[in-house]
Parts: structure tokens; sequence; C-alpha cells
């Protein structure tokens, strides 16, 4: 990087960081849905629900939450089942005891770490975000480390 002022370095510092987290996030997103995919999906091939629709393995996001910074995750807002069951929803802040409704993605997402695949009795032992933060807790800053050399930022 050359810079005829320290604002223009900044500057050029900043969007190299940006450019570096941004690569790290996707490379992780796509980790994670390799997890979703070996752990998940396929340990089980569903009777009723055919053709899968494949909207949890889709909810693996990232975003950007500044230029520094990326949350890679599951968003369960992009997907809602509307099975009608007398299904127990798990309580959380807005209703804390649970109420009769129907599977919601935020189940999905705690039942699918347990192995559960529609319900209790379907169990298989995968655990996919388990696995998925210890591949981050050893993987996430050497491969930001090697991001940031491929912009140009000297990371000692």
């Amino acid at each position: 990087m050359v810079a005829d002022s320290y604002e223009v370095l900044v500057k050029q510092i900043n969007n190299a960081c940006e450019i570096a987290v941004k690569n790290t996030a996707e490379i992780m997103m796509e980790k994670l849905k390799e997890f979703m995919q070996t752990k998940y999906y396929d340990l089980y091939a569903p009777k009723f629900y055919i053709p899968r629709t494949y909207k949890f393995l889709n909810s693996a996001v990232y975003k950007m939450l500044n230029n520094q910074t990326a949350l890679i995750g599951i968003d369960d807002s992009y997907f809602d089942y509307e099975y009608p069951s007398n299904y127990r929803l798990l309580g959380n802040d807005n209703n804390p005891s649970g109420e009769i409704g129907h599977w919601t993605g935020e189940d999905q997402v705690y039942a699918a770490e347990y192995g559960m695949h529609g319900n209790a009795n379907i169990y298989t032992d995968g655990h996919y975000w388990s696995e998925f933060i210890g591949w981050c807790n050893t993987n996430a800053v050497p491969l930001l480390i090697k991001n940031l050399k491929e912009q140009g930022v000297s990371i000692e």
C-alpha cells in the first residue's frame, strides 16, 4: 500500500480490513453450511417431507456489522414451518413458558443441534453447531490473518 497522507493510509487499511473480514465471513458461512449438510441432512433421509426444502441449510448467513466485524450464524426468519400440531414451542423472552403452536425456525435450530429431525423420535448423532464452533475456535483467526495478508495488510 502506498499512501500520500495519513488519512489515505487509514482509508486503505480500513478498506483492506473490510474485504478481508467479508471474505473470511463468507468462507465461515460456507463451512457452517458444510457442517449442516454433513452433520444433519446427510444423516437422515425423510420419508414424508419429500422433496426437502433446504430452508434450514439456506438459513446460514453472515452479516457485516461494520467494516471490522461480521456475524456468522443462522437466521431463523428464513424458515417457519406451519405444521399444525400440539407442539409446545420453546420458551423465549416473548413466550417464557412456551405455548402450543407450530414448529418454528428457532425450534429447528435448537432441535437440529441435538440431532432431532422433526421430533424427538427421529434422532441422529450429529451436532452441527458445536462442531462448527470447534472448527471456528481453531480456524477463524488463522483464516482472517491469511485474508488480511492477501489484502496487503502485514500481520506478524
